[in-house]
């Protein structure tokens, strides 16, 4: 986003700036020369031009480099929008997480970076300017006072050195003045170079990239009702409409017990991320209540798109979005995990610790690290959306079987039929937004009960155990 929005504009930008920057003022410096050299004589003028060249040279050994403080400025504003980026593209799946802190953070220290080296970069400005204005100005008004005096002396009569001096120095040291003006100009020309080439080579990056190429909402309080001892998650009658307005799931009454694995299946559009996203806080509902649900801390979101910061290290991944604790019991928590999920074969897992170890890993090393963290934090009741739809299925039922094992509440949505034999119930959604036929409540979790029948209400079909384990 950098290189394609600010770099192309900055990089015109500097070069209007250079080229206008070499022709005005050599045309300047010929033409002022010329009349200088008929006034002062040749010597003079030169003695003259070597301080100026000297000095000018010296102000920029001595003085701070503009060209590579500018060069991190740009770092950081690139660093700061690649974040930005990053947390507007995943912030569903950011919100899910609960790792609202922890973007923060991230997002705080890219700006407090950027900060830090603007504010560097404009005092060293300050500085420089006031290093040449000093040397270039007022030592260079002196040296050409004196450079001055030989005509003033030698100039005869009838010269205009010697019949008017206040004027003859006035005038030659408003040319001088200008002369040195221009050759700052000339001087300073070489930091609008320098910032092309570097902008150059940026957008030439760009365009090689292009030919080899074929804001977060916080979750809303839970209503205050107190919780059952065995209803881990309750719903009355709720509804839930897309942001356009149009509905998607109505009039949902849902009591899943602890331990119960329920499936969620129906077409794509029926309303079933949806409702993933009302549970996670990322939604409103349009009708109805979570009458009881278990505190944020006690509820993981896996959502179907991995999220996993390629910046992070493998630990921070799987303790994502605490910090993950300096203790050599975490350290055996998280190599455990990661054999668990089968991933110390990677280099990185040598060093989890190691900043960067999430860059490169595949969508199904993404998910098996999320589902890791999962197990980390062993909630008490978890909501999957097509998570392991890039796993093989023996991992899958490795996973699934922990979650039994367990005692993990579940709610997994998925298509893929297979996974019936994971679950004790299923809810079905047909997708056509009319309202539920089928409350669900009783001693297994999911009971017959009222609500309007039409041929274009929605379906909510129980699967007991028997039938659960028949794809």
């Amino acid at each position: 986003m950098q290189l394609a929005t600010s770099d192309v504009s900055a990089l015109s930008t500097e070069l209007v700036s250079f080229f206008e920057g070499i022709v005005r003022p050599s045309t300047e410096v010929v033409l002022l020369s010329t009349k200088l050299a008929g006034m002062m004589g040749t010597a003079q003028l030169l003695q003259c031009y070597a301080y100026l060249g000297l000095a000018g040279y010296w102000t920029r050994v001595v003085g701070p480099s503009i060209a590579s403080l500018a060069t991190e400025v740009q770092q950081a504003e690139g660093a700061l929008a690649a974040t930005h980026a990053r947390v507007h593209e995943n912030a569903e799946q950011v919100t899910m997480l609960r790792g609202m802190a922890y973007e923060q953070r991230q997002l705080d220290g890219c700006l407090a970076t950027l900060q830090r080296r603007a504010s560097a970069l404009s005092l060293q400005r300050l500085l420089s300017e006031a290093l040449d204005g000093y040397v270039l100005r007022y030592l260079g008004v002196l040296n050409a006072f004196v450079s001055m005096l030989p005509a003033v002396y030698y100039g005869g009569a009838g010269s205009a050195a010697a019949e008017d001096p206040t004027e003859y120095f006035l005038t030659s040291l408003h040319l001088l003045v200008n002369v040195g003006m221009a050759f700052k100009d000339l001087v300073l020309s070489h930091k609008a170079f320098s910032a092309s080439r570097a902008l150059a080579g940026r957008v030439g990056g760009l365009f090689a990239a292009i030919d080899g190429v074929p804001a977060l909402a916080a979750p809303p309080s839970q209503p205050a009702a107190a919780q059952s001892e065995v209803a881990v998650l309750e719903l009355d009658g709720l509804s839930v409409s897309a942001p356009d307005g149009t509905p998607v799931v109505q009039g949902l009454s849902l009591r899943l017990l602890r331990g119960q694995r329920l499936l969620l299946r129906g077409p794509n559009g029926a309303g079933k991320t949806s409702l993933m996203r009302v549970l996670a806080g990322v939604w409103q509902p349009s009708g109805g209540t979570v009458v009881s649900m278990p505190p944020p801390e006690a509820v993981a979101f896996v959502p179907q798109r991995a999220y996993v910061p390629p910046h992070a290290s493998l630990a921070q991944a799987l303790w994502y979005p605490d910090e993950p604790a300096a203790s050599s019991a975490a350290d055996e928590k998280i190599s455990e995990l990661l054999r668990w999920a089968g991933m110390n074969h990677l280099p990185a897992a040598a060093t989890p610790r190691a900043a960067g170890g999430c860059a490169g890993l595949s969508a199904g090393e993404q998910q098996r690290l999320c589902l890791a963290r999962l197990r980390l934090r062993e909630p008490r009741l978890a909501v999957l959306d097509e998570s392991t739809a890039n796993l093989e299925p023996a991992f899958e039922a490795e996973f699934f079987a922990w979650c039994a094992s367990a005692g993990l509440s579940l709610i997994t949505i998925s298509h893929n039929l297979e996974l019936r034999a994971h679950h004790s119930l299923e809810l079905q959604l047909d997708g056509c937004g009319g309202s539920a036929t089928r409350t669900l409540s009783g001693d297994d979790g999911l009971t017959e009960g009222g609500g309007s029948s039409s041929k274009s209400s929605c379906e909510a079909v129980l699967v007991d155990d028997e039938a659960a384990k028949t794809p």
